[in-house]
């Protein structure tokens, strides 16, 4: 019965512990695909920024100054040939110059609408970037007048007829920027996502969800207590239970870049799923095996225990009442038929103590009746 409960269990806790290695497995897998999506993706910007940056027609036209000769008589040729690129890369939104007093020379959108941006802006952003060290500088952000959120590549570009040496390069005249659409890698976690009824998150770095698989928390906030969790680390080296969005998570996090993190969270309802019929049909057992022993062991001591007593019960009453040759029917060969053989030897005893006290006085009777009998 034990051996039978102890199997039961422990096959039950091998498979709530596979459902638990499968969940993590599928956490963590996740996690890797956010990881190698948004590489690539960042991988493809920056490639694409290098590639025009390093065009002729885009050194030679940042490289002319304003006082010498006009912009404009090139404009129109590096538009043509941002629009014919643009077209060829679905996920390009954007492409932009900038100079250093602000000026936003050239911007090839995907809407007329969608490319105004104050000249003041354009002025801080330049600021920023170019108090920076590297020449090809990656981070998302939201558009300043849409505020969608994008990946933005800019790349450094130099005069050409002031090239020199990195230790001594000349100050750098324009930035060459990128607007690559995220919804790239918002398609691939759709797509590829593995396991039913993943919620991945991505969130930026000022725990805004940037998008959401469910599409329920998408540009929400990351509740605060959660998301300073999420930045000391807690939930980087194993899963942990969380309650989010009315239900318990298994969570996991991974920092993609400075700017991202990705958060995947597995239901615990569905580690649940997969032990339903076998807890069932594990206590269905133990109930039906704990019914069978009960009924096997009150079988064994009807047979061993109960009847021999009522037997010795039975015979000691009518011992009692003077039936002193009473046998005892006790066929077992343990205590309780040695038990039953000294009552037997018993019984026997007191039938002979009551024969040996029955005969003088039965002696005694017949001496008195022939003494009558004689003549006086």
């Amino acid at each position: 019965m034990i051996p039978l409960m102890s199997i039961g269990w422990l096959a039950l806790k091998e498979l709530r512990d596979d459902a638990y290695r499968t969940a993590v497995n599928q956490i963590q897998d996740n996690l890797q695909l956010v990881t190698h999506a948004f590489q690539n993706l960042t991988a493809t910007a920056e490639a694409n920024a290098e590639l025009l940056a390093n065009l002729t027609l885009s050194q030679g036209y940042a490289g002319i100054p304003d006082e010498s000769q006009p912009r404009e008589s090139l404009q129109p040729y590096l538009l043509q040939l941002f629009n014919h690129y643009r077209y060829a890369f679905p996920e390009l939104e954007e492409i932009s110059l900038m100079f250093p007093d602000g000026f936003e020379a050239i911007r090839m959108g995907i809407a007329n609408g969608d490319h105004v941006v104050k000249k003041e802006q354009t002025a801080s952003l330049f600021e920023r970037l170019s108090q920076t060290e590297a020449d090809l500088i990656t981070e998302i952000r939201r558009h300043p007048d849409t505020g969608k959120v994008g990946l933005y590549a800019f790349r450094r570009l130099f005069d050409p007829a002031q090239s020199g040496t990195r230790q001594n390069r000349p100050t750098n005249t324009a930035y060459l920027g990128l607007r690559l659409s995220l919804q790239r890698l918002y398609n691939d976690l759709e797509k590829y996502t593995i396991g039913q009824n993943l919620r991945i998150l991505l969130i930026n770095k000022n725990g805004e969800i940037l998008h959401d698989t469910f599409g329920q928390a998408t540009n929400k906030r990351l509740p605060v207590s959660l998301w300073k969790t999420v930045r000391s680390g807690t939930f980087l080296k194993r899963p942990r239970r969380y309650h989010l969005f009315d239900h318990t998570f298994l969570l996991q996090t991974k920092v993609v870049s400075s700017q991202l993190h990705a958060l995947v969270a597995y239901p615990v309802s569905e580690l649940e799923k997969p032990l339903k019929r076998p807890r069932v049909a594990v206590v269905l057992a133990t109930l039906s095996a704990l019914i069978l022993y009960t009924t096997l062991v009150y079988g064994g001591l009807q047979r061993i225990v109960l009847q021999p007593l009522k037997e010795l019960n039975r015979a000691t009453k009518e011992i009692a009442q003077g039936n002193e040759l009473t046998k005892v029917n006790i066929s077992s060969h343990d205590e309780l038929a040695d038990l039953s053989n000294s009552i037997h030897q018993i019984s026997e005893k007191l039938a002979s103590h009551t024969d040996a006290a029955d005969k003088p006085a039965a002696v005694n009777a017949r001496s008195s009746v022939v003494t009558s009998d004689k003549p006086s």
